[in-house]
């Protein structure tokens, strides 16, 4: 591409500029409307695994207080990890999107930006 003066390539990179950031704002947009998956909440499930511990393990009342401890600590890491995945995972598609969006018309980004979307929402089921 050949540019014939310096206004012209601040003003065709403002516009790539522009594009980037339109394209990352919708995609992160996309992301955050569609996956509507939520975690339970931390302590519904917490109360209903520490009863099936305690239940299938006949726990003495000197063992309950440490094994509840246990199972909070192991119900917040999971919790966490879970939230981990879902993020890089969201990230890890983007990023993709990002890769191949340059080398495709724009009936292509847009079949593209579907396909993310429906995929996005077959995750939130």
């Amino acid at each position: 591409m050949k540019i014939d003066s310096t206004k012209k390539a601040i003003l065709y990179l403002t516009a790539v500029f522009v594009v980037g950031l339109a394209v990352g704002g919708v995609g992160g947009i996309t992301i955050g409307l569609v996956w509507k998956f939520k975690m339970p909440p931390t302590a519904e499930v917490e109360a209903k695994v520490y009863k099936d511990v305690k239940e299938k393990l006949k726990l003495r009342a000197d063992q309950e207080s440490e094994v509840k401890a246990a199972v909070h600590d192991v119900i917040v890491d999971v919790g966490n990890a879970l939230k981990d995945v879902m993020i890089n995972s969201s990230n890890a598609v983007v990023k993709c999107q990002r890769r191949i969006e340059p080398v495709l018309d724009a009936t292509q980004r847009t079949t593209l930006s579907n396909l993310v979307t429906e995929g996005f929402s077959k995750n939130k089921q």
